[in-house]
């Protein structure tokens, strides 16, 4: 899925900037978008390695779409990520 490919990368990206102390809004301005849409979508930086390599590798399951981990309360367990995502 290129459109989850592209987020994951770009959640690393917000995830780096806010780190760096980069404000939230100023973020999302850069992107184009608001920061509920930052904020919703920088969660998949915190995705565990193995759901991340699964996107990457375009191995993750059909139902896991950018909307699915996106409107989710994602665990922060990665164990519990995974069986969310079909892969434990």
């Amino acid at each position: 899925d290129p459109v989850l490919l592209r987020t994951l990368r770009d959640a690393h990206r917000w995830v780096a900037n806010l780190k760096n102390g980069v404000p939230l809004a100023e973020i999302a301005r850069g992107a184009g978008h608001h920061d509920v849409y930052i904020r919703t979508r920088g969660q998949l930086a915190f995705l565990s390695p193995r759901i991340q390599k699964a996107i990457v590798d375009g191995a993750l399951s059909p139902e896991g779409t950018l909307q699915y981990l996106a409107t989710r309360q994602l665990p922060l367990d990665w164990t519990d990520q995974e069986r969310l995502c079909g892969l434990a």
